[in-house]
């Protein structure tokens, strides 16, 4: 589980995701998180699909208590709300003890 702006959902932790931090759209909508599409961005799925995201400016993810910023990306996605990426394993390895969390 994680929160995100007060609100708990599950997370997928996916190491081999390049992006620190994807969340759905259909979450961020739930959550009143404001969001705009970036045609610049594109996330590439497995068989080739590609979709523009959309970006949230000045988000943080909370962390042992401490506010990180983090770079996100908002897609639509079928089974997790949230995935954390790689670039958040690399950061946080160290803080989180992953046999209790």
């Amino acid at each position: 589980m994680v929160q995100l702006n007060g609100n708990q959902t599950i997370a997928l932790l996916y190491p081999g995701c390049e992006a620190e931090l994807v969340l759905s759209t259909s979450f961020v909508t739930s959550c009143g998180i404001h969001s705009h599409v970036d045609e610049d961005i594109l996330v590439y799925f497995p068989y080739g699909t590609k979709v523009p995201s959309a970006v949230i400016e000045n988000f943080h993810l909370y962390v042992a208590a401490m506010a990180h910023p983090v770079r996100e990306i908002v897609v639509q996605l079928a089974s997790y709300e949230v995935i954390l990426g790689k670039p958040l394993f690399n950061i946080y390895n160290s803080i989180v003890d992953w046999r209790q969390h």
